[in-house]
């Protein structure tokens, strides 16, 4: 049985996460963090959570700790970015399917990351199993910076088509958020006309949301 400086184990550690995530406590998740030095630990295992919305809650909870964490060692983010590039590896032996959307959390809350890591976030829009995820991160990034995004819209455009609903819906949205000439992406028009319904994390709400493409593209 492993145990911390404090005398917790493994898994009262991850009991005392579920517990916060299912409550979406985000005081008292920060406040542990402060207390635990395995907490990071913790959280980057909850993101293979089977249950979707707790791995969504486990991923908002990295994304907080990233900006606690950044107040005083930056670096270590860092390291946690490079973590999470290195488990979206197949050479990793555990790919992380959901680093995209990881990576985009720690980025809204850690700023000052946005220029460096960016430009490899969106290498992974035409990557298997991390497409969705991508568009996803860089829509949620468009909405802080959209000047950090806009470079890829040549690239990222051609979701506009794509047969995966939630990638359509994605891109859109980062085209609109950037604020991109809709006369110049015809595909555009067909996305906002599209009702497939999709399902999408609530950062406002904590929940999973039923929306459908044309709604979504344009939050």
């Amino acid at each position: 049985m492993k145990l911390n400086r404090k005398g917790t184990t493994t898994r009262q550690r991850k009991v005392t996460l579920r517990r916060l995530l299912e409550t979406r406590d985000h005081e008292a998740l920060l406040a542990w963090a402060r207390d635990e030095r395995h907490a990071a630990r913790t959280v980057f295992s909850a993101l293979f959570e089977s249950d979707e919305l707790l791995r969504w809650r486990a991923i908002e909870a990295l994304g907080l700790l990233a900006g606690q964490e950044s107040q005083h060692d930056v670096e270590r983010v860092r390291e946690w970015l490079r973590r999470l590039l290195w488990n979206m590896n197949d050479e990793s032996g555990g790919l992380m399917w959901h680093g995209a959307e990881a990576i985009g959390e720690i980025l809204l809350n850690v700023e000052q990351l946005i220029p460096e890591f960016t430009i490899i976030l969106h290498s992974f829009h035409r990557e298997e199993p991390f497409q969705a995820g991508t568009y996803m991160a860089l829509a949620r990034l468009a909405g802080r910076e959209p000047e950090r995004v806009a470079p890829f819209v040549p690239f990222l455009r051609e979701g506009l088509s794509d047969p995966d609903p939630r990638i359509r819906a994605h891109a859109a949205r980062i085209l609109h958020r950037v604020g991109a000439p809709r006369a110049e992406h015809p595909a555009w028009d067909t996305v906002l006309a599209d009702d497939t319904p999709i399902t999408v994390y609530d950062h406002h709400t904590g929940e999973l949301r039923d929306t459908t493409v044309a709604a979504h593209a344009t939050g």
